[in-house]
């Protein structure tokens, strides 16, 4: 008999699967709606596409946050988790917080933009509609309501009883952002996945999916920063392109490893207090 519990377990890995699935849907289909009305061709049953679609963290999150729904979907009768398991618990949850974390810290005042130009968009089994709906919509699926219900059920559901705070786990929760790291860098050396010609890196579709990636490649992000020959944060104009490309390699390495590092330890204290707090009112009862 499947009790009251399991049943909330099973709604809201529904709901989180549909979030991302959604969200890839309208997001793939908005992107291409706008780069049609710029004069772009983009071609939705290409596998390169998907391959640079991927690249984005939000992407990223959805590609690993899916089959695990669905994993969770056929094993909701499954009580005790093996250490696989759990680690994997932790590095979705995580890659959802920050999915969600850096859309609502900046994402959204650097995207919102791209809703109002052009401001009439036509979507596949929508027909025409205003940009910012789809944009509002896509984005409150995949950067609000899955980061939510997948911290919920993190929280409520998932066990770190396995694991502990050392650098052995450290390390194991660092290969996920490590792994990303390397297909968003490897990604455009590939000749058959890659889009060509192409003017520069940053030229849509852009090699890289954010500034510090183009840095750590030796390329510039944007246009500005090619006519200006220097940036701000590419430091600095008179070292050799190796020299940028392992001082923001190195950089983009070590920021990861705090923020998952911190994560992993936030994460781990937040259920063990959670348990803590359930035994207590569970003895004053």
């Amino acid at each position: 008999m499947i009790t009251r519990k399991k049943k909330i377990k099973i709604v809201i890995s529904t709901i989180i699967l549909f979030s991302h699935i959604i969200s890839i849907i309208l997001s793939s289909c908005y992107d291409k709606a706008r780069q049609y009305a710029k004069g772009n061709q983009v071609q939705l049953s290409e596998l390169r596409y998907w391959l640079w679609f991927f690249t984005w963290w939000s992407s990223w999150a959805s590609l690993l946050t899916i089959p695990w729904c669905i994993h969770k979907l056929f094993s909701f009768k499954k009580s005790g988790l093996s250490r696989c398991e759990q680690i994997l618990d932790m590095m979705i949850v995580e890659s959802n917080l920050i999915s969600g974390v850096l859309f609502l810290c900046g994402g959204f005042y650097f995207t919102v933009r791209t809703a109002f130009f052009p401001s009439i968009i036509v979507m596949p089994f929508i027909g025409t509609t205003r940009t910012i709906y789809v944009y509002l919509l896509y984005n409150f699926f995949w950067h609000l309501l899955a980061p939510f219900l997948t911290f919920y059920y993190f929280l409520e559901y998932c066990q770190v009883d396995k694991l502990v705070i050392n650098k052995k786990w450290l390390v194991i929760n660092f290969f996920n952002p490590f792994f990303y790291f390397a297909c968003v860098m490897i990604r455009p050396m590939l000749k058959n996945i890659n889009y060509y010609p192409k003017l520069e890196a940053y030229t849509y579709p852009q090699n890289y999916p954010y500034p510090p990636f183009f840095w750590a490649a030796g390329c510039h992000a944007s246009k500005h920063e090619k006519l200006e020959n220097n940036s701000l944060f590419y430091f600095w104009n008179n070292w050799s392109v190796w020299k940028k490309r392992l001082f923001w390699t190195l950089i983009i390495i070590t920021t990861w490893w705090f923020v998952f590092s911190f994560l992993f330890i936030f994460l781990m204290g937040l259920k063990k207090k959670i348990k803590m707090s359930t035994k207590m009112f569970l003895k004053c009862l």
